[in-house]
């Protein structure tokens, strides 16, 4: 969860704008590649739901509506008290057994890296309409055997949060038009010195859920060592030198209309 956390407001892209969002900007290729993931995986049904689901025992709820959003999350504190954070166009608010909370600005910023993140993850590719998003196709590439057409995502300063230099790569099956693979890198915290401190990550799907006709996915999050590139780890994991750091499951998915 960490390292989920660490990539923080990349995500956040359009998370404080009443605006709809413009779509992505980036070569004709490339804005055709988004729109076809975005198609197959269902992402038109989230627009004016609610996805409710379970990650890694706390419960989110996502809901976009034109420039409205609203992301929640329930927790439990050590006495059991119910802790429920609600960020939308607005901001963040906490309310713990009940009751609202204020929070000391220090906290406000963790918080919301927290949820937006979670939310992010889980309805790609949906988030890659959001204004911030530059997108660039790189041509075909081949991963586990099968041909993939790979687009890489980079975000505008303006919009793209605290970690706006991250960047991501999509390996998008030519056929099915689904989001197989996802590398991306990220800004290694002041101080980490861990195995898996590597700055970079490598996902790929372990399972499929249908929510309301929206494609809910399951991941494997990989790193390996010595790559200089994230276009490396396609030859990584068929060289069986990537690593597992842990599983990104969204559980119970439901769309509620």
């Amino acid at each position: 969860m960490r390292t989920l956390l660490a990539l923080a407001l990349a995500a956040a892209l359009t998370a404080c704008s009443d605006a709809p969002a413009r779509g992505p900007s980036g070569d004709a290729e490339a804005v055709a590649l988004v729109r076809a993931a975005q198609q197959a995986h269902g992402s038109d049904n989230l627009e004016g739901a609610t996805l409710h689901f379970t990650f890694r025992g706390d419960a989110f709820t996502a809901r976009r509506d034109g420039g409205r959003f609203r992301y929640t999350r329930t927790t439990r504190d050590e006495q059991a008290r119910e802790v429920v954070d609600v960020l939308d166009n607005s901001g963040l608010s906490r309310t713990v057994g009940g009751e609202a909370v204020r929070l000391a600005p220090e906290e406000i910023g963790p918080i919301t890296t927290a949820v937006n993140s979670v939310v992010y993850f889980a309805t790609l590719p949906a988030a890659l309409s959001d204004a911030a998003v530059q997108a660039r196709s790189l041509g075909r590439d081949s991963v586990a055997g099968e041909p993939y057409d790979r687009l890489e995502v980079t975000f505008a300063q303006e919009g793209g949060g605290n970690d706006w230099e991250d960047r991501y790569l999509y390996w998008l099956h030519p056929e099915r038009r689904t989001l197989d693979y996802i590398a991306y890198s990220y800004r290694v915290a002041p101080g980490a010195s861990g195995a898996n401190d590597t700055g970079h990550r490598f996902r790929r799907v372990i399972g499929t859920a249908d929510a309301g006709g929206f494609r809910v996915q399951d991941y494997a999050n990989l790193t390996a060592d010595s790559l200089s590139a994230l276009e490396e780890y396609p030859a990584a994991l068929a060289r069986g030198v990537t690593r597992e750091v842990s599983e990104v499951r969204t559980e119970q998915a439901r769309l509620e209309r």
